[in-house]
């Protein structure tokens, strides 16, 4: 994580954005703080032995996520630290309902992770992460919760918990990326892994510009959950590998040509995509991530227009 770079795209975004925008911002500037500090100490410690890059090589054109193959073992303590970490920030400056801040900082976190076993998080983290949520939420609440309650807690605990996973990931799979060599000719004949292929994920967002293996006109994927990233076909949807162009499409905003919805009509999913080549500030994902929110209120409308018409 660059944070040179994220205070250099949120700088010149300030005057392009609404003043809700930029609060959010300014609310993900203090998480991507904390994960930095906390990604430095894991990065300090970290013991992941790799296989050689052949080997690494052949498990992505598989599609056998290096994290299911090669296990990364999560330091508990400094993971619950973290976690601690992440709810005192969130619980303060999310603009919370007083439950779920309530919920955030009384929360045994150890309690969690004794149930719902570390393990895991490191060969299947985006597993290991639903039942986690799934099973806090169940451990904050009495059994006849009302339904806003239940889903106001998965949401305050969801975050404090992606949060924190990720950069219990991040460095080893930084180290993992560096083994993916560009080799053009293999690029060209394979299909892409359809999910990350290191911690297994699917893709959150993307970009369409320069990539390892062209020039300008690429699509890059990336996975929030360990921040790896990876090419993949510019005609194909990023959730169920269809190449149905009739399938396919793409929206945006009048106003935001930067900024698209890629939509797949076999699987109803969508993907948020930024356009390098349209962007007026620096890219950096993690800004790219957090500016882009606005498209899921804009997906979910098109689903339903979609949806009545079915």
């Amino acid at each position: 994580m660059d944070l040179t770079l994220i205070d250099k795209a949120i700088e010149e975004y300030k005057p392009l954005l609404k003043e809700n925008d930029n609060r959010r911002l300014s609310f993900f500037r203090g998480l991507w703080q904390l994960q930095h500090d906390y990604a430095t100490k894991v990065q300090a410690d970290l013991n992941h032995v790799l296989p050689a890059s052949e080997q690494i090589l052949n498990w992505y054109w598989d599609e056998k996520p290096l994290f299911l193959m090669v296990p990364l073992t999560i330091n508990k303590e400094l993971f619950l630290s973290s976690l601690t970490s992440f709810s005192e920030y969130i619980a303060g400056n999310a603009g919370l309902s007083d439950d779920a801040v309530s919920t955030l900082r009384t929360f045994d976190w150890n309690k969690l992770i004794k149930e719902v076993e570390l393990d895991q998080a490191g060969y299947d983290p985006s597993l290991w992460l639903n039942t986690a949520i799934e099973v806090a939420v169940s451990q904050s609440s009495p059994k006849n919760a009302a339904a806003e309650t239940l889903t106001n807690k998965a949401g305050a605990l969801g975050i404090a918990l992606k949060c924190a996973l990720k950069p219990m990931l991040e460095p080893a799979a930084k180290l993992a990326m560096a083994h993916y060599v560009p080799d053009k000719e293999r690029y060209e004949s394979n299909t892409k892994p359809l999910r990350c292929p290191v911690c297994g994920g699917h893709a959150a967002l993307g970009y369409v510009g320069h990539t390892p293996s062209s020039e300008g006109n690429g699509r890059m994927l990336y996975c929030t959950t360990c921040g790896a990233n990876w090419e993949f076909e510019r005609i194909r949807c990023a959730h169920c590998g269809t190449q149905n162009q009739s399938k396919l499409h793409y929206f945006h905003a009048e106003d935001d040509p930067a900024h698209r919805l890629y939509l797949c009509d076999e699987c109803k999913s969508y993907l948020r995509t930024s356009i390098l080549s349209e962007l007026k500030v620096p890219f950096c994902m993690e800004v790219e991530d957090v500016v882009m929110a606005r498209l899921d209120h804009i997906a979910n409308n098109v689903k339903m227009k979609s949806d009545r018409k079915d």
